[in-house]
């Protein structure tokens, strides 16, 4: 992937993803609603590993040979994606969906920070520090917050979600620092085999064979869902990690709700609101600064 090596490239590669990531939203509103969802999760894992896989003899310049140095960051990776998928799920069950999402998207991208801060001795100025605030902000706005109800915001179910983010803020560092030793495409198959061992034992055979008995538009909404923006997207976001930073990168979580509303009125005619527009404009503003080098 050295073709794509620059920053303006990378960052090119990482708005891609991310609308990628918006849109698989839409497919996984669809296919969730045909088949369980720890079952699913497992088949997605698999689908992944399978796409990363692809990508690897597509680009022909790396292995899925596993150097020992990175070998624990491969492990950490599939463990942390694991967990943060069943504590979604979790949430889920217990908890309210459209939070979830808010929670996810709000505070990954902090998440990461703080956990690159403490752990890995991130240096920071002021600047980014407001522009995480201001994405998360927008992300906020995106689903408009204020119309939630208090007693769901406080709903114990709704801290499943806060595990999930922390999750996925492990898994972007742990591919940065596997990425010191492997390549983007190997920590992708690696980390979505391990998660899907993780999830299996949650599942049941009978639920897991559901997913021969469905239509062509459950197979095409679940291929672009754990294939696409599974498996090249998540490898092309850790190649970007790899290049520019967990921190950098993750920032463009915060576009992600922007993208998924755009895909939701592509695909269900689904109304983009006033606040959606708004929520958006804060979301790429935060994006904007926190990777400006005006304000470093």
């Amino acid at each position: 992937m050295t073709i794509f090596a620059s920053n303006k490239n990378l960052i090119f590669i990482i708005i891609i993803v991310t609308i990628l990531w918006g849109f698989s939203w839409v497919s996984a509103k669809y296919i969730s609603m045909n088949m369980p969802l720890m079952e699913l999760t497992f088949w997605r894992f698999i689908i992944t590993a399978l796409f990363a896989y692809i990508t690897i003899l597509i680009f022909g310049n790396s292995s899925i040979k596993v150097p020992k140095d990175s070998l624990i960051w491969l492990i950490s990776g599939g463990v942390f994606m694991g967990l943060s998928q069943i504590a979604n799920f979790s949430g889920l069950e217990i908890g309210y969906a459209g939070l979830g999402s808010i929670i996810f998207n709000a505070t990954s991208p902090i998440f990461s920070f703080i956990i690159a801060m403490i752990f890995f001795g991130l240096n920071y100025n002021k600047f980014e520090v407001f522009a995480l605030l201001l994405g998360s902000f927008g992300a906020m706005i995106i689903f408009q917050f204020w119309k939630l109800d208090i007693n769901k915001i406080i709903d114990s179910g709704n801290l499943y979600f806060i595990f999930n983010s922390i999750g996925f803020a492990f898994v972007t560092l742990s591919s940065q620092k596997a990425s010191q030793f492997s390549s983007a495409g190997s920590f992708t198959f690696y980390m979505s085999l391990i998660g899907a061992l993780i999830v299996l034992p949650f599942c049941t055979i009978s639920s897991l064979l559901l997913i021969f008995e469905k239509d062509y538009i459950f197979y095409l909404n679940l291929i672009f869902m754990a294939g696409v923006a599974g498996g090249f997207g998540t490898t092309a976001y850790f190649f970007a990690v790899s290049k520019i930073g967990s921190v950098k990168s993750s920032s463009f979580i915060f576009l992600v709700p922007l993208s998924s509303i755009i895909g939701s009125y592509l695909a269900f005619n689904e109304i983009i609101e006033i606040w959606s527009i708004i929520g958006g404009t804060v979301a790429i503003l935060s994006v904007y600064i926190f990777n400006s080098k005006k304000w470093k």
